[in-house]
């Protein structure tokens, strides 16, 4: 239960602060849609929605997120709902801790799992470098584990961008790891890119196509990923 009320502490922290005056500054509207080369008749398809706040000294992201992952027979249900609260620094980089609390349906005992972690962002002109550990529990099983993940991403041009990461789950047994590479491009003269996806670890590998549409006054600003549990992976 502690660890519950830590995620609902961050949040409440999170809603208080919103209280503050507010300024909107960037959203993007996430399409995806994955294939896997090991399981040809599953899919799976996201749709998210991401949304960051001026607070004055800090910074306030919000996410949300559902994803459909079936295989046309069965189908699994993932619900997330995540905050990020950050300190901007200069050039684009940030610093600060997030909370993310995802539903599942059709998936098992496990009903919710929680998060709870730090992360960073470093920007170098054409290179970003996202960073990110997450403490991750679920009240039901009492399986707890950390995920670590970080993300390159550097811009060929202004219009083309590629990107590289690596995702990890710290468990007391294997301790599965992912490596991705994508690359997007943007539509001249509308805030919409485009981009492939591939995921590959032992045993496993997907490909991905995927979609933003970017809006508000600030479209140059990059936001945090949401640290959803990736059901998408398999689990």
């Amino acid at each position: 239960m502690e660890k519950l009320f830590l995620t609902t502490a961050l949040i409440s922290l999170a809603a208080g602060t919103a209280s503050a005056q507010m300024a909107f500054e960037t959203g993007n509207i996430d399409f995806g849609y994955y294939g896997y080369e090991s399981e040809p008749d599953a899919s799976a398809f996201i749709l998210g929605v991401r949304g960051a706040y001026d607070i004055g000294q800090m910074g306030l992201q919000f996410d949300a997120s559902g994803i459909l992952l079936t295989d046309g027979v069965s189908s699994f249900r993932e619900y997330s709902a995540g905050v990020h609260l950050y300190k901007p620094l200069a050039n684009g980089s940030k610093i600060g801790v997030f909370g993310v609390a995802d539903n599942f349906s059709g998936f098992g005992p496990v009903s919710y799992i929680y998060s709870v972690g730090a992360e960073g962002m470093a920007s170098f002109g054409a290179l970003d470098i996202e960073g990110a550990i997450g403490y991750t529990f679920t009240e039901s099983s009492g399986d707890d584990f950390w995920v670590a993940s970080i993300d390159a991403y550097y811009n060929i041009s202004p219009a083309i961008e590629v990107n590289a990461g690596v995702l990890s789950f710290l468990t007391s047994g294997s301790s599965p790891t992912f490596y991705t590479v994508g690359v997007s491009y943007t539509l001249p003269n509308v805030p919409l890119s485009i981009g492939a996806t591939y995921v590959t670890r032992d045993g496993f590998s997907a490909y991905g196509l995927n979609a933003s549409f970017a809006f508000g006054p600030e479209l140059q600003e990059r936001l945090f990923n949401s640290r959803m549990y990736p059901l998408y992976l398999g689990g």
